[in-house]
């Protein structure tokens, strides 16, 4: 590896949570709470890498 190359690593975590509701309409005609998504869960866990170098002094590549 040269000096023009550069190496990159890291990890991600997203975490979602999702209650999506709305009350009823029409004054009391429908007895309860609409759910569209109830205690809605998602999680991503993720690594990654990457390198980037110059072969030459016009070009770049970049791998990961």
């Amino acid at each position: 590896m040269g000096e023009q190359t550069v190496v990159r690593a890291g990890a991600e975590l997203h975490r979602f949570r999702l209650d999506d509701y709305w009350p009823p309409s029409g004054g009391g005609m429908w007895p309860g709470t609409f759910w569209n998504i109830r205690d809605g869960q998602r999680d991503r866990y993720a690594l990654y890498a990457e390198v980037q170098w110059s072969p030459a002094p016009l070009w770049s590549a970049q791998a990961g």
